[in-house]
């Protein structure tokens, strides 16, 4: 940047600059819009968010099919708001925030800056976040317990700090009363935090004990509720589990699984097309830290396990026990998909194309989604 005139440098450190605010102006249309297409065309109300309506009326360490989070959380909100269907589409709105919230951090550390508020635009595609955005339930209140953990154990193996030790018992433990699957995070979240440590240093097996211990603390409460209440949430969950498929149809469930969570994935894919037709220039932007360098070591290691770690848990367990893999169980993960792609060279060439062609093809994305919703409405 130093060859360039004055002018011309402060034009692309301006538009760096201003890059963030606009993917932040974007996010938060984003999120009403969302929010807002499910109240105005009166859907219908979802059997979950109902659930969890009815549930929570009345606070409980655990309820019929799952952990008490969510009833907590829409239990406290209605000590203030009415308890409303409304109420629950504004919910599982702010909790994709949350989410995009804690990936920012996330990627900002990983990524730099610009390609941090990319993977945002990226993520905010997904349907799961979009059309799927006005639901509340245990798997909604599982994604923000897997960002927020993710953050927490990026943050621990990078500082070695108390607080982030600390942060991520809390995390796995909140997580745990949301839905159980939560062992899939904290498998990948050791998975990394081991396999970057060939030789284990004290401090690793005293702060994962320590983490581990906070999050058995909170999870506690609520297993006694399960044994004095015949095991119903544990009996719930081996409803999917059905060992007795051959192999062959655990294929075909891994198969069709597979294909679901791409087709969450498309409206991304025709965003890459339509960039490249909108970009002005074909140069790069110019990098403004050194965060804007592509990923490799422990960061890469950690993007990739969090990418495709929990996926290809679920698949191996749909393999090897018959578990029945549900087209939700997504919803918790996919926001790290885009994290790692924006951190590869095709990622960050992508990252590079011009502000306006990024912006405009994020708006289109959304239109074309948004009216798909509309016409497709029952």
């Amino acid at each position: 940047m130093a060859s360039l005139p004055q002018y011309q440098r402060d034009r692309t450190l301006g538009s760096q600059l201003s890059f963030p605010a606009a993917v932040a102006a974007c996010l938060i249309a984003h999120l009403a819009l969302w929010f807002s297409l499910p109240v105005l065309l009166g859907v219908v109300l979802t059997s979950d968010n109902g659930e969890e309506l009815e549930w929570a009326s009345q606070l409980a360490w655990g309820y019929h099919k799952h952990p008490p989070m969510p009833s907590w959380i829409i239990h406290a909100f209605t000590r203030v708001f009415p308890p409303t269907i409304t109420l629950t589409f504004a919910l599982g709105a702010l909790q994709v925030g949350m989410m995009f919230a804690f990936a920012w951090l996330l990627g900002r550390q990983l990524l730099g800056t610009r390609r941090a508020a990319v993977s945002l635009l990226l993520i905010a595609c997904i349907t799961f976040y979009t059309v799927r955005l006005s639901y509340f339930n245990h798997n909604t209140a599982l994604m923000v317990a897997t960002a927020a953990a993710a953050l927490c154990t990026w943050n621990a193996h990078r500082t070695r700090e108390l607080r982030w030790w600390v942060a991520l018992g809390l995390c796995w433990g909140l997580g745990m009363l949301s839905k159980y699957a939560m062992v899939v995070t904290i498998a990948c979240n050791l998975i990394f935090l081991w396999t970057r440590h060939p030789v284990k240093p004290p401090h690793l097996l005293g702060r994962c004990a320590l983490a581990s211990i906070i999050a058995v603390a909170l999870f506690a409460p609520h297993w006694l509720w399960v044994t004095h209440h015949d095991m119903d949430t544990v009996h719930y969950a081996m409803r999917f589990v059905e060992v007795e498929h051959t192999l062959t149809d655990r294929l075909l469930r891994i198969v069709g699984f597979t294909a679901d969570q791409a087709l969450r994935l498309a409206p991304i894919f025709i965003w890459l097309l339509m960039v490249r037709g909108l970009s002005y220039r074909n140069r790069p932007v110019m990098a403004t830290n050194a965060g804007d360098e592509q990923p490799s070591g422990d960061a890469a290691a950690f993007l990739a396990i969090q990418a495709f770690g929990p996926l290809l848990i679920m698949i191996a367990l749909g393999a090897l026990v018959g578990l029945e893999l549900g087209m939700p169980w997504g919803t918790a993960y996919l926001w790290a998909l885009p994290l790692w792609y924006v951190g590869t060279a095709a990622g960050t060439r992508f990252a590079s194309q011009s502000n306006r062609a990024l912006l405009l093809g994020f708006v289109a994305i959304q239109g074309l989604s948004a009216a798909q919703f509309v016409l497709t409405r029952p």
